[in-house]
């Protein structure tokens, strides 16, 4: 946010301070930035409407990258920057954690790959890239700091994925479960700020260099901002004011995080790669303005995108270039791994180790080359001529094919799309494209794709050329979920048990051994006279039930600083607290039950003193404590009474 911005500014020393002469000779930090859904032209060096002024400040200062392809859509192209595959070489669907999907835990990650190079590894945001089984977790996949969501468009602020009906946030190998109420934390903040206190715990002082992934929510939808980020200037029709402002608070986020690495001496040190995951949704607020398409679509709109290099690293003389060579996602696997002294960068040890001792169920071994002569020369050149951007289209040399129906996202969208102007103005009117059955493309020639040559007579090899290049590819689809997945990941549960035993929370689904325990929360603790322990439970994890004294004790609670004095939540968002929720009822007496929170009467703040009591704080209930009557019923009491004595909290660690 704005304050945690002022903060870092005023805590933290913008110049590179010298870390030792041994800063220069080290393998250099890699950082990739990946902005999620967001248009090509959606960034102030190409639009003046927008605002990202320290995006457009990096790119001033590195290295423009002009034909960089991804998938389509989401899963896909994170999958492909995680495991060194073409989508089609490892997930070409956008499942839910629920469902098999992203990387195949046969194939090495990236962060496998710069862990055995000796990198830290820290990833926060969006993950996407699997997480059906315990073992497609970014902590399980050599990330060391890990603050990621698993699928792909949960609420901003609540976590919320309605998909499947629950709460997505983990952290390392744990739901994340401090982040309860949390509502009105917008997701890039939270995300900047894991990312800058990763960068901060680095110990910078040894031989080991840094590596962090940083794919963020926005610009995804739902779209949500706070009021800050928008231009007063701009309506917010088809919410483009709030599609802008979510695009400056990622601008916003990328300072603090260049902030973190100067302040540590970092910064001379570092790559900075950024890339958009896919084009802007044209159907909503993106817009790819003068490519053709977008989301969902192989146009260029869709799968030719956003990226740049940037950082102290890059040479002088290549700051401030641009390159037109060809790179796909999946080949910044093998650069970075070339960057950081692999001998080897193309190679994946574990698929090669799974391939030798198999005779079926093969895995693809890594499509990934190395382009680090791209960030490293003048008119640096790329191995790839070839690139497959699905099952549907490829591009050789100049010359694209693509197959792609009329309609949705076919069409050339102006430069103000959609209307936002306060000038009362209809929205533009956009210029609608044919079907592709297929269509034939000269990109020197007609980079928007304007002009299908498919029926040109002299270009009947290169169409028939293509045609062939582009099935004999498709034949070797593999998307992660084959009868081998698994692995040894056999022990599995359903989603609605998952939820019902996590709180809400959503998590893998299959595990190592037995299930992974109830993670997270506290318990609310009590010793009997007869030395018995009991505590503090719902009698379910639903609206109204009643609290009371049980031996279950199971790790359910959280504390928040919600309203004015905080909560006391079970299950995510109910709040202890009297019945019924008047603040007349705030009195001796009153049952507790576990119910929706409110700022009259605000629940039970967990306020544990040298008593052992459990006091009420709110407004209305001042000077009562949770109390342990006869046939061990709970209600509010006067805290000097002696029931309300002997409560422990105590984090399940400890139980």
């Amino acid at each position: 946010s704005t304050s945690l911005l002022l903060l870092m500014l005023l805590s933290l020393a913008v110049t590179d301070a010298s870390t030792g002469s041994t800063q220069q000779t080290k393998k250099p930090h890699l950082i990739y930035i990946l902005a999620d859904d967001f248009g090509y032209y959606d960034v102030s060096w190409r639009n003046p409407k927008a605002s990202t002024p320290h995006m457009d400040a990096l790119v001033a200062d590195g290295i423009e990258l002009m034909n960089y392809f991804t998938y389509r859509f989401c899963s896909p192209t994170r999958s492909s920057f995680l495991s060194g595959r073409l989508p089609l070489h490892v997930n070409t669907d956008n499942n839910p954690s629920s469902k098999p999907g992203g990387v195949d835990i046969r194939m090495s990650l990236i962060s496998d790959k710069l862990k055995r190079l000796g990198y830290s590894t820290a990833v926060s945001g969006k993950w996407h890239g699997g997480g059906y089984l315990q073992g497609q977790l970014p902590h399980e996949r050599s990330f060391d700091k890990s603050l990621v969501f698993l699928n792909g468009n949960e609420d901003h602020y609540t976590r919320y994925f309605s998909i499947l009906d629950g709460y997505d946030m983990w952290e390392d190998m744990d739901n994340y479960y401090s982040d309860y109420g949390n509502n009105g934390t917008f997701s890039t903040f939270v995300y900047s700020k894991y990312a800058v206190d990763a960068i901060q715990s680095f110990d910078n002082t040894t031989g080991n260099s840094f590596f962090m992934y940083l794919p963020w929510q926005v610009t995804h939808a739902p779209y949500e901002v706070p009021n800050q980020y928008k231009n007063p200037k701009i309506t917010d029709k088809n919410s483009k004011a709030t599609y802008y402002g979510m695009a400056s608070a990622m601008d916003e986020g990328i300072l603090n995080v260049t902030t973190a690495l100067k302040a540590k001496g970092m910064w001379s040190n570092t790559l900075i790669v950024f890339s958009a995951d896919n084009g802007g949704e044209q159907n909503g607020p993106g817009n790819n303005y003068p490519l053709r398409g977008g989301k969902y679509t192989d146009f260029a709109g869709g799968t030719r995108n956003l990226a740049f290099a940037s950082g102290g690293w890059i040479a002088p003389e290549l700051r401030g270039t641009k390159n037109s060579q060809y790179i796909h996602i999946c080949d910044m696997w093998a650069t970075f791994a070339s960057i950081a002294g692999d001998p080897n960068p193309t190679m994946d040890p574990v698929t090669e180790a799974w391939n030798s001792q198999h005779s079926t169920e093969l895995v693809p071994v890594p499509d990934a080359m190395d382009v680090s002569d791209v960030f490293t020369k003048v008119n640096g050149t790329s191995p790839r001529n070839i690139v497959a951007l699905s099952t549907k289209a490829i591009i050789v040399g100049k010359y694209k094919l693509v197959f792609e129906p009329a309609g949705k996202a076919n069409f050339w969208a102006p430069p103000e799309w959609p209307a936002f102007d306060n000038n009362g103005s209809a929205t533009p009117k956009a210029l609608v494209g044919d079907a592709c059955e297929p269509c034939l493309f000269d990109l020197d020639a007609d980079p928007s794709e304007y002009v299908n040559l498919v029926n040109e007579s002299s270009l009947g090899p290169v169409l028939m050329d293509l045609t062939n290049t582009l099935a004999n590819i498709s034949a070797t689809n593999f998307s992660t979920g084959d009868s081998a997945y698994l692995g040894n990941y056999t022990n599995c549960t359903d989603l609605t048990s998952y939820k019902k035993s996590h709180r809400g929370f959503l998590g893998p689904l299959c595990y190592l051994g037995p299930p992974m325990p109830k993670p997270g929360g506290v318990v609310i603790q009590h010793t009997t006279p007869a030395g018995d322990t009991i505590c503090l439970e719902p009698q379910s994890e639903t609206q109204k039930s009643s609290v009371i004294a049980s031996t279950k004790c199971s790790p359910g609670w959280t504390l928040k600083n919600t309203y004015n004095n905080g909560s006391f939540l079970y299950a995510g968002d109910l709040c202890l607290r009297p019945t019924p929720l008047e603040p007349e009822n705030c009195r001796q007496g009153v049952d507790l039950i576990v119910g929706k929170c409110s700022n009259q009467c605000p629940g039970v703040q967990l306020s544990q003193n040298t008593t052992g009591t459990v006091q009420m704080r709110s407004t209305g209930c001042p000077g009562l404590c949770v109390a342990l009557g006869s046939n061990l019923k709970i209600s509010l009491q006067e805290c000097t009474n002696s029931t309300t004595m002997g409560w422990l909290v105590k984090n399940t660690t400890d139980v």
